[in-house]
């Protein structure tokens, strides 16, 4: 009887229990790695490293400077007995196009560097 009654409490116990449900590895990894701020901070800092390799990279490409002045000066005054008023307009422009031709392997070392360091940092979130 009392066996009876403990296996018709803990069925009991079993069928009433809330239901729950295990996580697999991968979902807890993936939960991990989304809510984890200190692997939110790593990733941001590859985003960041990232960004180095399209600098080195743009060091190879045309640059384009503009320059523009413009004044106006006036004067009056008199001079041998006749008035004067004089107003000029001075503007000048300047336009500068540059592409580099040979570096001495500086650019392709940054890139190269740059690289090194991508990969560096994404062993770091790796680990």
């Amino acid at each position: 009887m009392r066996r009876a009654l403990l296996g018709a409490v803990a069925t009991g116990m079993l069928l009433t229990a809330p239901g729950s449900s295990a996580e697999t590895l991968e979902e807890a990894l993936v939960k991990t790695y989304q809510s984890n701020p200190d692997l939110a901070a790593e990733r941001a800092a590859v985003r960041a490293t990232d960004e180095q390799v399209s600098k080195a990279r743009s060091r190879w490409w045309p640059s384009l400077n503009a320059r523009g002045d413009y004044s106006i000066s006036t004067d009056s005054g008199t001079k041998g007995g006749v008035h004067y008023n004089s107003r000029s307009k001075d503007w000048s422009t300047e336009l500068v196009a540059e592409q580099p031709l040979f570096t001495g392997g500086r650019i392709g070392a940054e890139r190269r560097a740059a690289d090194a360091h991508v990969m560096a940092a994404r062993a770091r979130l790796r680990g």
